[in-house]
């Protein structure tokens, strides 16, 4: 997911989300929203499904 990390960073500025507050909606640590953002972990297809609801962007599976 080369550059998913990068995406994800800016929607959550877009939003105007800080990493905790990103974490907390995903009932995540910082640490591992973080590594999503880093691309050091990929998220699970049910966490991506909760990030394309929270940013309103459409999913192409």
């Amino acid at each position: 997911m080369k550059g998913f990390g990068l995406r994800l960073e800016n929607l959550r500025e877009k939003y105007g989300y800080s990493k905790v507050e990103m974490s907390l909606k995903l009932g995540f640590s910082q640490n591992v929203y973080g590594a999503y953002e880093r691309e050091e972990k990929r998220p699970s297809l049910e966490t991506i499904i909760k990030l394309a609801d929270i940013f309103h962007v459409f999913l192409t599976i």
